[in-house]
């Protein structure tokens, strides 16, 4: 709860729990953060056969391309997780009203600002090695 993305490291049952949760999740269109599985060696190959064959034998409704991102390293993860993070809240920031701020602090005068300031995002871990998926939330600051 309150992650903006979650990359699932190699791991078992406790790992895929977590991942099948949240596949789940998306599939039903009940969240819409990322997934990545970092696939080191070929590990999640078959978990990505089987997600194709369930979704063609309709036994899911939305494409694995739709709900899972493979990468081959934990750093593609995280440049994957930035990239498709950025875009969703450029994306909020384009859906959100503007508004009218009145302080004096800004130039004294009245001034349209978005609801909402957009920064680089940085990434932080939220989940220990041990479960093996981690989720990860993309704060608005500064580094």
């Amino acid at each position: 709860e309150g992650a903006d993305a979650l990359i699932v490291m190699p791991g078992g049952p406790g790992t895929w729990d977590e991942l099948w949760e949240m596949a789940c999740g998306r599939n039903l269109g009940w969240t819409s953060i990322p997934i990545c599985l970092v696939n080191v060696n070929g590990y999640y190959d078959d978990f990505l056969n089987m997600s194709k064959r369930a979704y063609k034998e309709k036994l899911m409704k939305t494409p694995p391309e739709k709900l899972l991102h493979f990468s081959n390293s934990a750093l593609e993860a995280i440049q994957f997780v930035e990239m498709t993070c950025k875009q969703q809240q450029q994306k909020k920031l384009q859906e959100t009203p503007s508004f009218k701020l009145r302080s004096s602090s800004l130039r004294g005068d009245n001034n349209i600002l978005s609801s909402t300031k957009y920064y680089h995002p940085w990434v932080m871990f939220l989940a220990g090695v041990a479960l093996g998926a981690a989720f990860v939330t993309v704060k608005n600051g500064q580094k």
